[in-house]
């Protein structure tokens, strides 16, 4: 077990619930601590994570994060930004076209980061952002000594309440006003899909899955394929064997999911730079239940260095300068989500 900083924190809002709010030192654990005592899950996208799992020092829950914010300072951060750059990109996008013809995977995801230097203000002040923002945002975040991150993700992994688990399908991706096209585009609709048949296909083994109609989820600049999936679970299996059955799903990850696709998506990760907390699992436990989400839509920070990562899916009919598109419009609907 480690300690950590009385300075430390970490929330997540769960619908119907609340600003489940820690506070450090943080207690780390290998693996789920025993009891039902309140604790959050924080891993990287490998899960190589030698101690996700966090128990705070002080817990609670609450309707806003107004009791947190008292202990961050008031002045949002002002940000140098310097845009990815394209031809990396581009060298990334002929290595997965190459993969995709000859069969290497289906779909993969890799992502780019815009990095940025803090010029004024504080970056955990991101924080006091999150009370503005749409309900249809999981607001999440966590601060370690001098490295942290404050996002508003869209995308459940899974919840665990008694014998039912929720989870969903969330791939697809265009400007709201192309939304009218998009509800019938057959490359949006095949890259959704793909994500619904893996998670059916994983859910199965686990109990009875009913999967609700695709649904187009609407955020401000940008729309998703939404499908919500529900899970009656034959067995209650561990939280962290829980995790490592679903993450990465298709709509971070890679397809099929063997260990060699993994490896190539982090080398594609690693040579663009991708921070390790990006599209990772994080998540709360309260009492017998278990909240977690993909860490996405976020700024992350150490020190004075700031990264607001993004990424997209590709799949045979994917072309290299709409993937790059998407992924500058996903950047910069976080940068107006925090008024950075």
């Amino acid at each position: 077990m480690v300690r950590g900083s009385a300075a430390d924190f970490a929330f997540l809002r769960v619908p119907d619930v609340g600003f489940c709010v820690g506070r450090g030192p943080f207690t780390e654990y290998a693996k789920e601590p025993e009891g039902d005592e309140s604790c959050f899950y924080a891993g990287d996208f490998q899960l190589t994570e030698r101690r996700p799992w966090k128990m705070p020092e002080t817990f609670w829950v609450a309707d806003d994060l107004s009791e947190l914010a008292k202990e961050i300072g008031e002045r949002l951060p002002e940000i140098s930004w310097d845009n990815p750059g394209l031809r990396q990109w581009e060298s990334i996008f002929s290595m997965v076209e190459s993969d995709l013809a000859d069969g290497r995977y289906e779909k993969i995801v890799p992502a780019v980061v815009e990095s940025g230097r803090l010029t004024g203000g504080h970056l955990d002040a991101l924080v006091h952002r999150l009370p503005e923002l749409p309900q249809e945002y999981w607001t999440y975040g966590y601060r370690v000594d001098d490295r942290g991150l404050v996002g508003a993700t869209p995308e459940r992994l899974f919840s665990v309440v008694g014998h039912e688990m929720i989870t969903m399908a969330l791939a697809g991706t265009a400007p709201v006003e192309r939304s009218a096209p998009f509800l019938n585009d057959p490359k949006q609709i095949r890259e959704h899909e793909i994500v619904v048949r893996y998670l059916i296909d994983a859910l199965e083994k686990l109990g009875k899955v009913e999967r609700d109609e695709r649904k187009v989820m609407s955020l401000g600049s940008i729309v998703h394929f939404s499908s919500a999936l529900r899970v009656a679970l034959s067995e209650r299996p561990s939280i962290d064997d829980l995790i490592a059955t679903l993450h990465p799903t298709p709509a971070l990850g890679v397809l099929p999911r063997t260990a060699e696709n993994l490896a190539r998506l982090g080398e594609f990760r690693d040579r663009l730079g991708v921070p390790k907390r990006f599209g990772a699992p994080f998540g709360v436990r309260l009492g017998e239940s278990f909240h977690g989400v993909v860490g996405i839509r976020h700024i992350c920070w150490s020190g004075n260095h700031a990264m607001l990562p993004a990424g997209c899916g590709v799949i045979a009919e994917s072309r290299c300068q709409n993937e790059w598109m998407e992924l500058g419009m996903k950047r910069e609907s976080v940068k107006r989500l925090f008024g950075v």
